[in-house]
C-alpha cells in the first residue's frame, strides 16, 4: 500500500525508474507503478501479527541477545518443514485451485469486499550517509461497495528502534491512524472494473500492466497479485485462477509448510528475483484446506546492499486477516 523506495536496494533499471513525485494517501496504481517518495529515503516495502504489540515482540524477539551491534531488528524467518518427497510446485497450485473452487470459502453473504491486513515493514531513512532502520507494525482495513464507494482505515504502530540512537535520528513520519472515505467513482482502481475473471487465461489479463516491462520476469505476475489481494476479496472461483495462474509460472517452488505470523497452517510458494535491485525471494503462504491466500513475505537472500541489516533478512511481511463478503 506504500511505495516501494530502491535507493537502498541497488540500481534501477531505468526502463522502470518513476517520477520522483509524492504519493497519494490512497494509491491508484499497483505497487510496480507507483512513485518514489524523493526525501525520505524509506525502506518501506509496500502493504503481521493478530495484535500490534505481539508484532512489536516478535520483532524485538527475533533479534536475540546477540544480534550484530547496529543492525537493524527483523523477525525471524518462517520455520519450513520441507515436503517428504519434491513435488513440483505447478503439481501442488492446480491441487489447492480445486480445493479452492469446492470451499465454498469465503461465502456471498454480502455485497461489500473487507479485507483486513495486519503488516510489518522495514523501514529505513538516510542521514550523512548513514542508515537508520525502524520497525513499523500497520494494520489496513478497506471496504469496497458495489458502487464503487469505500472507505480505508490505517494504523501505524510507534516506531521500534535497535538501539536509542538510532531513535534520536528519526525524522517522524505516519503515525497513529487515519480513515478515508470515496464515494462512488471517487477512487480509481488499479484493475478493471467488475469482478475478477474465473480463468487462468483471463485472470493473466486482467493483472497484464505494460508497466514494469516483460523482461523483469514471472515476478511481474506476482506482484500483480499481491496487489489484487490488498484491494479484492475474491470468491472460490476468482482464488482458483489466481491459484491455476501461479502454478503456469516459471521458478515458483514449492518449499513445503508452515505456521503464518498468526499461526495458521499454511503451504509455501516462493519465487526467486533480483527486480528490485537486490536478489530476494518472494513467498506466498496458502491455507491447503481452502485455498484461501494467507500472506507474503520478502526476504533478502544473499546481499544488504545499503540497509542495515545481516542477510537472509525478512524485510516485509503482510498478513491477510479477514477477507470476506459483508
Amino acid at each position: 500500500m506504500r511505495p516501494r523506495i530502491r535507493e537502498l536496494l541497488g540500481p534501477l533499471d531505468p526502463m522502470r525508474d518513476e517520477p520522483t513525485v509524492p504519493p497519494p494517501p490512497l494509491p491508484v496504481l499497483p505497487a510496480f507503478e507507483r512513485a518514489r517518495k524523493p526525501v525520505l529515503n524509506r525502506m518501506a516495502l509496500t502493504f503481521g501479527t493478530a495484535i500490534a504489540a505481539v508484532i512489536g515482540l516478535l520483532l524485538w524477539q527475533a533479534a536475540g541477545p546477540t544480534a550484530p551491534s547496529g543492525k537493524a531488528v527483523t523477525p525471524d524467518p518462517l520455520v519450513i518443514t520441507a515436503p517428504a518427497q519434491p513435488t513440483p510446485a505447478g503439481q501442488r497450485l492446480a491441487d489447492l485451485a480445486a480445493t479452492a473452487r469446492s470451499s465454498g470459502v469465503p461465502r456471498s453473504e454480502g455485497t461489500a469486499e473487507y479485507v483486513e491486513m495486519r503488516a510489518w515493514y522495514l523501514n529505513g531513512q538516510v542521514s550523512g550517509g548513514i542508515t537508520v532502520s525502524a520497525v513499523v507494525p500497520e494494520v489496513y482495513r478497506t471496504w469496497r461497495f458495489p458502487d464503487g464507494s469505500g472507505r480505508i482505515d490505517q494504523e501505524w504502530s510507534e516506531p521500534e528502534f535497535r538501539a536509542a540512537a538510532d531513535g534520536r535520528a528519526w525524522v517522524p513520519s505516519l503515525r497513529g491512524s487515519s480513515s478515508q472515505s470515496w464515494g462512488p467513482g471517487g477512487r480509481e482502481s488499479s484493475f478493471p472494473r467488475g469482478r475478477p475473471p474465473v480463468t487462468a487465461a483471463g485472470m493473466a489479463r486482467f493483472l497484464y500492466r505494460e508497466n514494469p516491462p516483460d523482461h523483469i520476469g514471472p515476478i511481474k505476475t506476482l506482484e500483480a497479485v499481491k496487489d489484487l489481494l490488498r484491494e479484492r476479496v475474491l470468491t472460490p472461483a476468482e482464488r482458483a485462477a489466481v491459484l491455476e495462474l501461479l502454478a503456469q509460472l516459471p521458478g515458483v517452488t514449492y518449499d513445503g509448510v508452515t505456521t503464518d505470523r498468526i499461526g495458521r497452517h499454511a503451504e509455501v510458494f516462493s519465487m526467486e528475483s533480483a527486480y528490485a535491485g537486490l536478489p530476494a525471494r518472494y513467498t506466498l503462504l496458502v491455507a491447503p484446506d481452502s485455498g484461501l491466500i494467507l500472506g507474503n513475505e520478502e526476504t533478502l537472500t544473499t546481499s544488504a546492499g545499503a540497509l542495515n541489516v545481516t542477510v537472509p533478512a525478512v524485510i516485509e511481511y503482510e498478513t491477510y486477516v479477514r477477507t470476506e463478503f459483508r
